[in-house]
């Protein structure tokens, strides 16, 4: 807040930072979670039964949608903010790269995290009290933030689930290998993307229901899907991805702006015409332009 009371005057270095976080913002949006929404809407949205791997792939689309369109949307934000002279927090920090639970919420929705950290979970006691009281302020604060999503008993389940994630990260306190325990996180949080991305708890229990018949593993749904969206499309789109995820390694806890920054000037130039050059010819201009958490 103190930052409004100082004069803002144009700053070219500025605006070139934030134009590079819009830039990189708009690539994640467009190209990476419209095309994924748009193949998770077709799983998710469809009136035929799906399939248990349906409802897998389904979740795998709505982790790269849901990612790409929040922290797109931003580092749209922070540009802008950033060509008006104003310093925003950074909200992600690569977090599908998180080596626990905890590090995955130091990452993810930064802003969010920290608040309810600062005025839920410190609150309530924090870490300060006895084991028992720790785990119950967790979960709590977990709950809470479910509940900041929406007044839906699948948004609950997702809180809930992640505060006993986190809870038994605590108590077994095993040393896992992190080439072991960094995938089993990443699996872990796409699968609790499903009672987040569910409708209901009908359509939660029929997800549920589908995954856990292992006979419903059938591939026709999603290549029926596919093949309508266009299956060279989607390999394009997955190479696309590849490359996205190469980059966000490569990045760690920087933003794009810091990353590309430190490159070399053709190295800058192609980056951007390419990053263009994607918007233009895969981005999906045919869906509506809302973002995931304008509904919150």
């Amino acid at each position: 807040l103190k930052q409004f009371q100082v004069r803002k005057t144009f700053n070219y270095n500025l605006c070139v930072a934030g134009l590079r976080l819009i830039l990189w913002g708009f690539f994640k949006k467009i190209v990476i979670a419209d095309n994924f929404g748009f193949l998770a809407d077709s799983i998710f949205n469809s009136e035929a039964s799906m399939s248990g791997l349906s409802v897998v792939v389904g979740a795998v689309f709505f982790a790269l949608q849901i990612y790409a369109d929040f922290s797109g949307y931003s580092d749209i934000a922070i540009g802008i903010s950033k060509m008006l002279g104003f310093d925003l927090m950074q909200n992600f920090k690569t977090p599908y790269f998180a080596t626990s639970f905890g590090d995955f919420w130091r990452r993810w929705h930064i802003s969010l995290s920290t608040w309810f950290r600062d005025y839920v979970y410190i609150p309530l006691g924090g870490s300060r009290r006895n084991i028992s009281r720790v785990y119950l302020n967790i979960l709590i604060t977990f709950l809470l933030s479910g509940l900041w999503h929406g007044a839906n008993i699948t948004f609950l389940i997702w809180g809930g689930l992640h505060g006993i994630a986190l809870v038994l990260e605590k108590q077994i306190k095993i040393k896992w290998s992190k080439i072991i325990y960094t995938p089993f996180v990443l699996i872990c949080v796409i699968l609790l993307w499903i009672p987040f991305r569910a409708e209901n708890f009908g359509h939660l229990s029929s997800m549920l229901s589908s995954m856990l018949h292992f006979s419903s593993y059938s591939f026709t749904h999603i290549q029926q899907i596919l093949t309508d969206y266009s299956i060279i499309r989607f390999f394009v789109l997955i190479a696309i991805v590849i490359l996205f995820l190469g980059v966000e390694f490569n990045m760690k806890s920087k933003d794009f702006n810091e990353w590309i920054a430190g490159k070399k000037k053709v190295i800058r130039i192609l980056t951007y015409y390419v990053l263009i050059l994607t918007l233009l010819l895969l981005g999906n201009f045919s869906v509506k332009p809302n973002f995931i958490y304008f509904q919150f």
